[in-house]
């Protein structure tokens, strides 16, 4: 299966269903992700209460 690495986008050809750092590349890649939630730079989107955030509530999207 080819899949590409979320953080530096490379591509890899086939994988194997138990490629020990899937879905990414490596486990560089896979500890800048995690570093990355852990950080809080990741957010995961919640319904706010009425009356609070605006319209769309897309304030709080994973970016």
């Amino acid at each position: 299966m080819l899949i590409r690495c979320p953080i530096c986008h490379r591509e890899l050809g086939e994988v194997p269903e138990d490629f020990p750092h899937r879905p990414f590349c490596s486990a560089r890649c896979k500890s800048i992700d995690l570093a990355r939630w852990l950080d809080e730079e990741y957010r995961i989107p919640s319904p706010l209460p009425d009356g609070e955030g605006g319209e769309g509530g897309d304030e709080h999207l994973i970016h």
